[in-house]
């Protein structure tokens, strides 16, 4: 689906590194980011490489505005152009409001929703506006939908990228610029593995609430993403695609008892 194209792709774990081996799969070269643990990079460009893939790694802090232009400069450098971005970097803080921190908000904010921002920002000035074509797929979360608990910046943070995903696509279809998002549900990546091992989340709860009873898998979450990232996907602009197995189609009545029905 996309041979020869160049995808710049922040972040390296998790759905990162997944869209990255799948893009990678389907023919393009990778620009990928990493921040204080060059590791996972490291093991990412490794296997882009056995693709015969051409990638690189940039070290940035998508919250500084410098950082992010140095990272489209270095990955312009490398590859000439880049035909798609895929905001995915990101992270969140398990705090219930009144608890949380004006450190904690800033960091989930600045990075989910000012990173992405000026992430496509950059990349539209410096790469894609004057070709007068790019594709651009933000993360947004099933969280900007459906706000979580102890998730209050986080959950704003990505109904934002739903939001500005809208407004970008308005203003940039007359460049010939398709701007989507992907909205994952609950994904079986090590942080929320984490939280369920830690109680912050009810992993027996959430597969219960899901339609297909289970959680996703990072990669199935990149195929979605490298599909609207493709030329196949080719009248699509502002729309957020839900992967999440059901979730969000309404309530689903799992039991009844004494008489009660429950709601999961």
């Amino acid at each position: 689906m996309l041979e020869n194209k160049v995808a710049l792709i922040t972040g390296c774990r998790g759905i990162c590194q997944a869209t990255e081996l799948v893009f990678a799969r389907e023919g393009a070269d990778v620009a990928l980011t990493w921040l204080r643990d060059i590791a996972p990079a490291k093991e990412n460009l490794e296997k882009v490489r056995s693709m015969g893939r051409r990638a690189i790694a940039v070290e940035v802090d998508v919250r500084r505005v410098e950082d992010v232009r140095r990272m489209v400069r270095e990955t312009l450098d490398e590859f000439g152009r880049i035909d798609i971005l895929v905001n995915c970097a990101g992270v969140y803080t398990y705090v219930p409001a009144e608890e949380a921190t004006e450190e904690q908000y800033d960091r989930d904010v600045d990075t989910n929703l000012k990173g992405t921002f000026f992430s496509c920002v950059e990349v539209a000035k410096a790469a894609m506006i004057p070709r007068r074509r790019g594709r651009i797929v933000n993360i947004a979360s099933l969280a900007g939908i459906l706000p979580q608990t102890k998730l209050g910046p986080y959950s704003v943070a990505k109904a934002g990228i739903i939001h500005m995903t809208k407004n970008l696509a308005m203003e940039w279809a007359k460049y010939g610029i398709a701007v989507n998002c992907v909205s994952p549900g609950f994904v079986a990546t090590k942080p929320l593995l984490e939280a369920i091992g830690r109680g912050d989340v009810d992993g027996d709860a959430v597969t219960r609430a899901c339609p297909m009873n289970r959680l996703a898998q990072p990669e199935e979450v990149a195929e979605a993403i490298a599909w609207m990232a493709s030329d196949r996907c080719t009248y699509m602009t502002a729309a957020n695609l839900l992967v999440d197995g059901g979730y969000t189609a309404g309530l689903r009545f799992t039991s009844l008892r004494e008489g009660r029905i429950l709601v999961w």
